[in-house]
């Protein structure tokens, strides 16, 4: 799919570009929330490097790999262009260095860790090598998903931001925002060098989204679902593609095809952020309304400050709009997606803070009957409570959640204490 509303920020990348081929070496930072295409202008910028004969090596980093010492660093000096001599040596010396470490790793802010003739050598040869490349055409070192890169090679990476301002060498990373930036230091390091600039991507706008589609309908059909979409989506690009695989997928008459691609896209987008910000979806998502950060932070045990970081973190990915879930359905995903055992802790859990945030009874009731408990002293009679609170509106129509607090009480009356 084309880039859409990207075309500042590609111009803005392919600058410092420009500023590199003169000799002028620059340091970039696009950040932006998970799949909101951050890859997809990396892409697009690599063939602008090519095409204009420079150099690239570029990695992805994974959380897999977090904890190896090194590892970002050496997948980008396993590229082809790279000398043979200098991968080689690299290797020997990030043996030798990791022979040193403690088992923990090491802090690459602290000045202490660092010493060592080992690592010293390391770097300048890595350095080196760079120097080498790019004397004979611009190089462009990219690195996405900066925030899943291991220390070691935060640590190295730094170090050659520290040098590259003065030579044809671009320095493009990728990042996702995080509740708890790893190695803040290495933030403000980037963040100080008189080279440095930062690109935001943001969500797509309704228009934005209705462009996107029109590539894959006319745009009568673009211009009638984009508002759907944006509702859905949150102009998150990643959502947005999903929703419209399903759109074409569900008016092409494919069996069973509707809303499988966006309910995987949404798992996507929830299980590549952090695992606080993760529990506080879900915990959303158990609730099924909205609720205050202090009601979730007593859920999980973290403090309201940090529920706010998170929602506007899956604010960025699409997946929340303010202070709840955006969608029905991403909630029902969400939810889904929650091992059973796990979904009826939290429902104790939500059924605990509601009640002593004095929640309305049915709420309490509704959470107390999905987690199938009633083991705390104050359980059975929020659901008493619950009960004459139906009956006085008249009784319910039909089966209700509350409806079944007596076998509720029956069954699970101290089964279990009460969450904690």
């Amino acid at each position: 799919m084309p880039l859409v509303e990207r075309q500042e920020q590609l111009n803005a990348v392919s600058g410092a570009w420009r500023d590199t081929r003169a000799g002028r070496g620059r340091l970039v930072l696009v950040s932006g929330g998970s799949g909101s295409g951050k890859t997809a202008l990396l892409e697009a910028f690599a063939e602008e490097v090519h095409s204009a004969g420079g150099r690239l090596l570029g990695t992805a980093a994974s959380f897999t790999e977090r904890d190896t010492p090194f590892s970002a660093i050496a997948q980008l000096l396993e590229n082809s262009a790279v000398p043979g001599t200098v991968a080689d040596r690299f290797r020997r010396m990030v043996l030798a260095v990791t022979a040193r470490l403690p088992a923990g790793g090491i802090d690459p802010a602290d000045p202490a860790a660092r010493n060592g003739h080992t690592l010293t050598a390391l770097l300048g040869t890595v350095l080196a090598g760079l120097l080498t490349l790019a004397d004979v055409a611009p190089l462009c070192i990219a690195v996405d998903d900066l925030h899943q890169v291991d220390a070691m090679s935060l640590f190295c990476l730094t170090h050659i931001a520290r040098r590259i301002r003065r030579a044809p060498i671009m320095l493009v990373l990728a990042e996702s925002p995080q509740a708890v930036p790893a190695y803040p230091e290495f933030r403000a390091e980037l963040l100080s060098q008189p080279h440095f600039s930062r690109i935001a991507l943001h969500p797509l706008s309704e228009k934005g989204l209705a462009e996107l589609i029109a590539e894959h309908t006319d745009p009568a059909t673009a211009s009638e679902i984009a508002g759907e979409a944006y509702l859905s989506t949150g102009g998150s690009p990643l959502l947005a593609r999903a929703f419209l695989d399903d759109w074409l997928a569900q008016h092409a008459s494919t069996p069973g095809a509707a809303g499988h691609s966006f309910d995987q896209a949404v798992l996507s987008c929830l299980y590549r952020q952090e695992p606080q910000t993760r529990a506080v979806a879900r915990a959303a998502a158990v609730l099924g309304r909205p609720a205050p950060p202090e009601t979730i932070g007593q859920m999980l045990g973290v403090v309201p400050e940090a529920v706010t970081r998170a929602w506007r973190i899956l604010a960025a990915a699409g997946l929340a709009d303010g202070d709840r879930l955006r969608h029905r359905r991403i909630s029902a995903r969400i939810l889904a997606a929650i091992p059973d055992e796990e979904r009826r802790d939290l429902h104790r859990r939500a059924a605990t803070a509601l009640f002593e945030h004095s929640a309305s009874p049915d709420a309490v009731a509704d959470q107390l009957v999905s987690a199938g408990w009633a083991g705390a002293p104050w359980a059975v009679s929020a659901l008493h409570e619950a009960a004459r609170h139906e009956l006085s509106r008249g009784g319910p129509s039909g089966p209700t959640p509350t409806c079944g607090w007596p076998s509720t009480v029956r069954s699970t009356r101290g089964s279990a204490p009460p969450p904690g």
